[in-house]
């Protein structure tokens, strides 16, 4: 334990003696409470190189406070000017506080790039918490220059995204263009791109566009129409196609009025309908085993086929009246 050390004097020119500065304490070990010494002392730990200043000295024996002058410190504020300023290690802004934290300047020409390892903004705050990237006039780049992979989304939230976004600069060297890019690709939350009025563009006039999954176009807006194609160029839609599947809604095709023609399978294929074929009248044309009943008969004209006919006579009946057929006789 060291002792209160008694102020050095010398010969001075204005005055006999002056006050001199105290010697440091050279030590092998950092002090403690227990450590005496006068106000402003220094302290020296040799072995381990640092450094300590006796800041307090409260009442009782055991009250020497020294602080470390090469450790962490608290500040009410900080200004470093010009700077550069460097962090390394892990590094903690404003984690309790609730004012604002800024990196960079809006209204500056210099570039605040954040790069090395994986970046966290706002990824523990769940809830109503907002996090904003971007919201001026500046562009905002997310990995324009890695070759890594960029996941916007990914947790139980929405992603949304608003208004005129680009992703990737075709005139621009410094962007990759063609990287994979997953929009929420391993979480189960909403994936919303554009929510406002404004078109909805994906893919171009070169390119393949490839959508996976269950796809669902227009569900939520039942009032709204679906417009798949336009009426100057093909469309081709090839595989299985089930249309208006496990509902019962009537499925229009061609409803609008237009003089174009509707042309439904090909000259090699076969085409099956199930159920009623109802044509413009109203006609319908049914099929069936054996004799048509006369609940079928529901429109003066509907045709009906026997299917197990054997004779003539029984192939093929006309309705005369609601639940009144007559068959006419086929060629043979």
């Amino acid at each position: 334990m060291s002792n209160i050390q008694n102020p050095s004097t010398g010969y001075g020119l204005n005055q006999p003696l002056n006050v001199l500065a105290y010697v440091p304490i050279l030590a092998l070990r950092n002090p403690t409470n227990k450590d005496k010494a006068a106000y402003g002392s220094i302290w020296c730990n040799t072995a381990a190189g640092t450094t300590f200043i006796l800041s307090s000295i409260g009442i009782g024996p055991n009250n020497y406070g020294w602080s470390e002058i090469n450790g962490a410190e608290d500040f009410t504020s900080l200004t470093v000017s010009p700077g550069p300023i460097s962090l390394t290690g892990t590094t903690t802004i404003n984690i309790t506080g609730n004012a604002n934290t800024t990196i960079g300047s809006i209204t500056g020409t210099g570039i605040a790039s954040i790069n090395g390892a994986p970046v966290n903004i706002n990824s523990s705050i769940l809830g109503a918490d907002i996090t904003y990237i971007g919201g001026g006039s500046g562009n905002v780049n997310i990995n324009s220059f890695a070759a890594g992979d960029t996941n916007i989304g990914g947790g139980t939230g929405s992603v949304n995204i608003t208004g005129v976004t680009n992703i990737g600069d075709s005139s621009s060297t410094a962007t990759l263009i063609g990287i994979p890019l997953n929009l929420n690709a391993t979480g189960a939350g909403d994936t919303n791109i554009s929510g406002g009025t404004g078109a909805v563009n994906i893919g171009n006039s070169t390119g393949n566009t490839v959508i996976k999954g269950p796809t669902y176009i227009n569900a939520s807006a039942s009032s709204a129409g679906v417009n798949i194609g336009n009426s100057a160029t093909t469309m081709f839609i090839s595989g299985s196609i089930g249309i208006n599947v496990g509902t019962s809604n009537n499925i229009t095709i061609n409803s609008s009025g237009a003089s174009g023609s509707v042309t439904i399978g090909n000259t090699t294929g076969n085409i099956a309908l199930q159920g009623a074929l109802s044509l413009l009248g109203p006609v319908q044309v049914l099929t069936g085993s054996g004799a048509p009943t006369s609940i079928l008969a529901v429109n003066v004209g509907d045709l009906y086929i026997n299917t197990t006919a054997s004779t003539a006579p029984t192939r093929l009946y006309i309705a005369t009246a609601a639940g009144s057929w007559t068959y006419f006789t086929s060629n043979a």
